[in-house]
């Protein structure tokens, strides 16, 4: 099968206009993931561009990236069910993000439902 190049400036759509193709690719999620932090061994139930997780303590991990970020310098938004889900800015690299996932009490959980969305540039 043979792969070809499709190579455009602008997409257009008939109703409802025009969108150059740079928002497209700096605008997209460059990656995301979904697990289950109360599993004995969290892994990831769904995932885009992520290699690894690892449980590092009692709320805390690190989701690697398959193709990293083009510097530490990206937004990465974590969130978990019904508590707060900060993320680490001390450990934020280009290849990975540590997150902490903390109840309203301000104490390290694990929570069935975490996960996590990532923009920027790509390396």
């Amino acid at each position: 099968m043979a792969f070809g190049t499709l190579k455009a400036d602008t997409l257009t759509h008939s109703t409802a206009g025009s969108l150059a193709t740079n928002y497209v690719v700096q605008g997209s999620a460059k990656a995301f993931y979904i697990f289950d932090g109360t599993a004995g061994t969290p892994a990831f139930a769904d995932s885009f561009n992520c290699s690894s997780l690892t449980d590092v303590a009692t709320g805390k991990y690190t989701p690697a990236w398959t193709n990293s970020m083009g510097s530490a310098n990206y937004s990465h938004t974590t969130n978990s069910e019904n508590i707060s889900a900060l993320e680490s800015a001390a450990t934020h690299v280009s290849g990975s993000s540590q997150l902490f996932v903390i109840n309203h009490s301000g104490s390290a959980q694990d929570k069935a439902s975490t996960n996590g969305c990532t923009h920027g540039d790509l390396a």
